[in-house]
């Protein structure tokens, strides 16, 4: 039905056009090369702790720094407007990962050296 005072029917409105999902790609990209870093990084921690390995372990570090915060930023962007969610997602899942590795690398390297130093101060006590 029509108003009285218009002639025509009102147009329907078009459909909202697709968002493109570059934004959410964008955000996996960079937190699966930030995982990636960071578990490199943690390997050569480890590595490097125990005289193994005498690589650079603070430029992986460095750039899955600089890899891992914009993959969860533009994440949360890309997630909040539905420009590749499933994407996003993945991606700040991966950009969180890679910075628990490097974390939890040295967390526990720090536990096993403190248990390590205090079997050995227990171990020559008079």
């Amino acid at each position: 039905m029509t108003n009285p005072g218009t002639p025509y029917p009102p147009a329907p409105s078009a459909p909202p056009a697709p968002r493109s999902p570059a934004l959410g790609r964008w955000a996996m990209g960079l937190g699966i090369t930030a995982l990636a870093l960071g578990l490199f990084t943690a390997v050569g921690i480890v590595l490097s702790t125990f005289d193994l390995w005498r690589g650079p372990t603070g430029a992986p570090l460095l750039l899955g720094t600089l890899c891992g915060l914009p993959a969860f930023v533009l994440g949360i962007i890309a997630a909040v407007s539905r420009r590749g969610r499933k994407q996003a997602l993945t991606g700040i899942w991966t950009a969180v990962g890679g910075a628990a590795a490097v974390l939890l690398t040295i967390t526990l390297l720090m536990v096993i050296f403190t248990l390590g130093l205090t079997a050995l101060l227990v171990d020559h006590t008079p």
